[in-house]
């Protein structure tokens, strides 16, 4: 997990698209880098920005000005697994 600036950020994850993946089977805690606090995810209590190839998602802190990509991890597409916050970075 890496901090990255805001330029760095636009520049390594180009392709954000609307958020369209099912991730109602996907509720679990992850530590957020952006507030140092775990947060638990499902889709009424984290806002998803975005959707980025390869289960990944643009995800926005609860409570500080940041935003983070976090992978949900499966097992050959199925089963999840938990997840994982690639990288973030402040707003």
């Amino acid at each position: 997990m890496a901090k990255l600036s805001e330029s760095q950020f636009n520049t390594k994850y180009p392709r954000v698209g609307p958020h369209l993946l099912n991730t109602s089977l996907w509720n679990d805690f992850f530590k957020c880098p952006c507030c140092g606090k775990e947060h638990f995810f499902s889709e009424e209590t984290i806002d998803i920005a975005g959707d980025i190839p390869w289960n990944k998602m643009l995800v926005l802190c609860p409570e500080h000005k940041g935003v983070m990509v976090l992978y949900a991890k499966t097992f050959l597409g199925f089963g999840f697994k938990g997840f994982e916050v690639l990288d973030w970075t402040e707003l």
